[in-house]
């Protein structure tokens, strides 16, 4: 069966050389009719040609945009080229019968975390409180919100832009009575909530590469028993050096930990990947 480059290369023959034909992406994301290419240096003076082929070689999508740089700055913002089609950036992306709105210009959304988005959900148990330190636009709230008999859920969200979307994913999946959206750093929103004496059941802690600084904090709202999720970057074949790294911060507070799983998501380096280490509070 020929594939996307297959069909690529057939339509661009004679309009770029042979020799970058080969190049040629075999695959592209796409988020609602938004389609996303990653092309190679090399082929980025034929990017809007390879665009419009494109445009008419997915029926679904309107728009074809560039992923032109890696994730970057403090909010993680992606870097987006418009190539082809309609020149619009909002989309509304369907998964896990949950909607997510946002702008694929401004706010990153990752197709590599899809099943710990459908993970973690899973997890969670009846009554849970759940505290999300980087919700983003909702990636893990909105399914848990979703799916699962919690009592409260607390989304802390830094980002004004993503912030935005958060609030309108809440309210565009009716979750506006399950979850509590704050704006703010997680560091100094943690630290109200325990002045309150709010402890939580389960925390998440999904930031790359590694939310080292924000554990304390997480440790703070923990209570014996608490599943905090901490994403993170470790060697592929030895996770447990990442877990060592958060065991000396709870060890600097006297708490115990015990490393429940190292939950691969994904590839990130060669000889290293992205994990979810998935640890309780012992005391």
């Amino acid at each position: 069966m020929a594939s996307f480059k297959d069909f690529l290369k057939e339509k661009l023959n004679g309009k770029i050389p042979e020799i970058h034909q080969e190049l040629l992406p075999k695959g592209y994301q796409l988020l609602g009719p938004i389609c996303i290419l990653n092309l190679k240096p090399e082929l980025h003076k034929y990017k809007k040609i390879i665009g419009e082929v494109s445009l008419n070689l997915i029926p679904s999508a309107k728009t074809i945009c560039l992923k032109t740089d890696i994730i970057k700055g403090q909010f993680r913002e992606p870097s987006i080229e418009w190539l082809a089609g309609e020149k619009n950036f909002i989309v509304k992306h369907h998964e896990f019968d949950c909607v997510f709105e946002f702008d694929i210009s401004k706010v990153m959304w990752s197709k590599g975390n899809m099943n710990e988005r459908q993970r973690l959900p899973s997890l969670v148990k009846k009554n849970e409180v759940v505290i999300d330190f980087f919700a983003g636009l909702g990636y893990w709230v909105i399914p848990i919100a979703k799916h699962c008999s919690t009592k409260k859920i607390i989304a802390f969200e830094l980002n004004p832009v993503a912030f935005k979307f958060l609030q309108k994913n809440i309210i565009l999946n009716l979750l506006s009575d399950k979850i509590e959206a704050l704006n703010g750093d997680c560091v100094e929103l943690a630290k109200k909530l325990s002045e309150k004496g709010v402890t939580a059941d389960r925390i998440i802690l999904g930031l790359i590469p590694s939310p080292f600084f924000a554990f304390p904090s997480a440790l703070s709202l923990s209570k014996k028993g608490t599943i905090i999720h901490f994403e993170g970057i470790a060697p592929t074949t030895n996770p447990d050096e990442l877990f060592d790294e958060v065991r000396k911060l709870a060890i600097e507070q006297k708490r115990t930990l015990k490393l429940i799983k190292a939950n691969e998501v994904k590839s990130f380096s060669p000889h290293k990947s992205h994990f979810t280490l998935d640890i309780q509070v012992l005391n």
